[in-house]
């Protein structure tokens, strides 16, 4: 971009010494102009401005500068060429939809120039030069040049023709993004997707600092299908899959009602968050009320399908790490103690019940009805206090 336009520049002072040393004063401050829209071109991109103010302020300023001279000394020949910036240069900097004002900008110059040509008188001028011949234009110049009411329609055709082409091989691209990026959204939270958009990260990411975020507070569930174990060994492999689809597809539904983060499932554990990866202050009693509807679309989905299935849930609340590992296949996961601590009230539960820890029993705050389990063992914890977790607070 540099050397292209340091070669303009260099042609422009070449033409200033030859206005100047023929009193084309007009052709001057015109061919100066022109100079200024290249310093101011290399400028802005020197401090960073986006594509989008430069194309506005660059290539409408050439524009009308160039249907300037165009009028005053009847030279369309690098006028039509430059008009085809617009069609082409919109496309690509604004994409297909937003393109479409400045493409009918660019149709509308190639129609009307001509007409108003055809108002402008011929101008005899000095022919000793074979190059140059009398032209149309406002004023005597000694660089006229013959104009036909074609050239702009053929400047028409050929900008339309690249125009359609492009617009096709974008429609195309944007149809790809969509659908890879579709794809991203049921892998990663949709925070992410949009981080990873904004810092333009390609799918194939390595393990970097700002992918992986401290949150102070969240609230962490754990659930496990009791009884899946026994189930699996009297029914085929493909039934298996959709028992297990037609469950997760249930508690999905629940996470999205209840604004809980799905998080995996691994085998028949399902596993969720609240306040990750957007902060929330409600996590844990988010998480609860999510905890008490599995377990009833769980009977609901026994009595409908006559399978006799139970679901065991664990909730804990406290600090995490969360982020997006690896390279391949990657994801988006949890670490840290509270992550452990959910595990472990899910493995130390029973069926049909959701058992909470003491951390997310004062993080409801006398949301929801919980009864006092007491102390329980825990593997690698020792004796831990839990709860569990009944229901509303029944209405006064």
């Amino acid at each position: 971009m540099a050397i292209v336009a340091i070669a303009f520049i260099f042609l422009n002072i070449r033409s200033h010494t030859y206005y100047i040393t023929h009193e084309y004063w007009l052709q001057h401050y015109l061919n100066f102009g022109l100079t200024a829209a290249i310093l101011g071109t290399l400028l802005m991109l020197k401090l960073g401005f986006g594509p989008r103010i430069i194309f506005y302020t660059t290539v409408y300023f050439w524009l009308a500068n160039h249907i300037l001279w165009h009028f005053i000394e009847g030279n369309p020949s690098n006028f039509a060429i430059f008009l085809l910036m617009i069609p082409i240069g919109s496309i690509l900097v604004f994409g297909t939809r937003a393109s479409l004002p400045h493409f009918c900008v660019f149709a509308v110059c190639c129609l009307l120039i001509p007409v108003v040509d055809s108002f402008l008188p011929y101008v005899p001028v000095d022919t000793s030069n074979a190059f140059f011949a009398n032209g149309k234009g406002l004023f005597d110049s000694a660089m006229k040049v013959p104009l036909t009411d074609l050239s702009f329609i053929y400047v028409l055709m050929f900008g339309t023709i690249m125009y359609i082409s492009l617009f096709i091989v974008l429609q195309e691209r944007d149809r790809a993004r969509a659908q890879v990026e579709a794809l991203l959204m049921n892998t990663l939270p949709r925070e992410i997707v949009d981080r990873l958009n904004r810092e333009d990260r390609t799918v194939s990411l390595a393990v970097e600092p700002e992918l992986a975020d401290e949150f102070p507070a969240v609230t962490v569930l754990f659930a496990d299908i009791v009884g899946f174990t026994s189930l699996s060994a009297n029914i085929r492999p493909a039934e298996l899959v959709t028992i297990l689809n037609d469950i997760f597809t249930r508690f999905d539904g629940l996470a999205d009602e209840y604004g809980v983060e799905k998080i995996k499932t691994i085998g028949d554990a399902y596993m969720a968050v609240s306040g990750v990866p957007t902060p929330v202050p409600d996590h844990a009693v988010r998480v609860a009320g999510m905890a008490l509807a599995m377990v009833r679309a769980i009977d609901e989905y026994c009595q409908s399908s006559g399978h006799n299935l139970e679901i065991r849930v664990g909730v804990n609340t406290g600090p995490v790490v969360a982020g997006v590992i690896g390279q391949r296949r990657f994801a988006y996961d949890l670490w840290g103690d509270t992550v452990n601590l959910a595990s472990r009230m899910e493995s130390h539960g029973k069926p049909s019940a959701v058992q909470i820890s003491d951390a997310t029993e004062s993080a409801l705050n006398g949301a929801l009805q919980v009864e006092n389990r007491g102390e329980i063992e825990v593997k690698g914890k020792g004796m831990v206090h839990a709860w569990w977790l009944v229901g509303e607070v029944p209405k006064s």
